[in-house]
Order: structure tokens, then C-alpha cells, then sequence
């Protein structure tokens, strides 16, 4: 998994090299933010879903290239006789992509936090947590719509590693996860 880390991070800075955008000919460095929305698919330990996803990405364009911090977050919650019990996963990850034509490719990495917390029917609340390495490879496209404004459209795998949580719920060592994660936004350059 480290190693596909690696591999992703230099075809990016490779790819910021190799491939000049045509809007960064004079190789000045932009900014960028990204608010994105999604579905988030579980493709391990039988998990259910889809769940509904927040995501954004901020940083900086150079070149073909971007270097961004990402984050995203995934819920689910259920009921049962009056004691309620949720799951969250937050991912919050260094992006690299580079850009050719309107596609883009690269990866993520980064940690992973798990937070697990119970409330019972008599108003107790409960909770652990815990975070791991993450890492998500990810394919995507931005067309222009207008002026320093694109549409985007992405998917990534999104792994985290083996971790344990803790806290007043107790201990627990999780398996590690993984999600696919298609999302949708804008890209707002600055």
C-alpha cells in the first residue's frame, strides 16, 4: 500500500514536469478550492451502504500539477429501541494530481480517523476512536464552465489501514477498510 503511495506521488510530480497546461504556460502558481459531494461505497467487511460524503480539497496549481490538503467524511447512524449508535470515518490527506487535457490522476495520502459512539435508552452517551494510515488513488476530470471555474468529477479507492479505537465504549482492533469514493463539485481557482 506504501508503495502504491509512492508510486502515485512521483507519475504526479512526474506528470506536473512533463505535461505544461496551456492556462499555465507562464508557470505561475494559482490557488484552488474544491467543495465536493458524493456517495461513498464500502468494498470491504460487508459494511452496507452507500453513505453520503462530504469532501473538499485546497491548495495550490503549478504547472499541470496540484498540491492540496483533502478531506473527506463518512456517517452512518441506526436506532434500536430507543438506543442510537454511529459510525464516522474522516479522512484528512496531502493530495497530488496532475493534470492532462481534463483529466487528472494521482493520489492521496495521509490518516484515517474512526470514531465509533453509542447513546442508550437511558441517556448514557459511549464513544472510542482512533485513526490509521490512509492512502486512495484517484482518477478525475475538471471541465471548464467558466472562467477560473470547472466541474469535477472524480473516484478513488480509499484504504485505511489496520487500527484500534479507544475510549469509554472501550477497545477494539479494526481490520482495515476500504471505500470507493465517487465524488462531484466545482473547482474555484484563485
Amino acid at each position: 500500500m506504501i508503495r502504491l503511495a509512492i508510486i502515485l506521488v512521483l507519475m504526479s510530480l512526474m506528470g506536473a514536469v512533463a505535461f505544461a497546461d496551456d492556462d499555465q504556460s507562464d508557470n505561475k502558481v494559482s490557488g484552488y478550492a474544491m467543495p465536493m459531494i458524493g456517495l461513498t461505497y464500502p468494498v470491504s467487511n460487508a459494511q452496507g451502504g452507500p453513505y453520503f460524503t462530504l469532501a473538499g480539497e485546497a491548495g495550490i496549481h503549478f504547472l499541470a500539477g496540484y498540491l492540496g490538503i483533502f478531506a473527506d467524511t463518512i456517517g452512518n447512524s441506526a436506532t434500536y429501541n430507543g438506543a442510537a449508535a454511529s459510525a464516522t470515518v474522516t479522512a484528512l490527506m496531502l493530495s497530488f494530481t496532475a493534470q492532462v487535457g481534463v483529466i487528472y490522476f494521482g493520489g492521496r495520502f495521509g490518516l484515517g480517523f474512526r470514531t465509533l459512539s453509542e447513546t442508550t435508552s437511558s441517556g448514557a452517551s459511549y464513544s472510542a476512536s482512533g485513526s490509521s494510515f490512509a492512502v486512495a488513488p484517484v482518477i478525475g476530470a475538471r471541465i471548464p464552465v467558466a472562467n477560473n471555474v470547472s466541474f469535477n468529477f472524480e473516484t478513488s479507492w480509499l484504504t485505511i489501514s489496520p487500527g484500534s479505537v479507544s475510549g469509554t465504549l472501550g477497545s477494539a482492533n479494526l481490520t482495515s477498510a476500504g471505500y470507493l469514493v465517487p465524488l462531484v463539485g466545482a473547482q474555484i481557482n484563485f
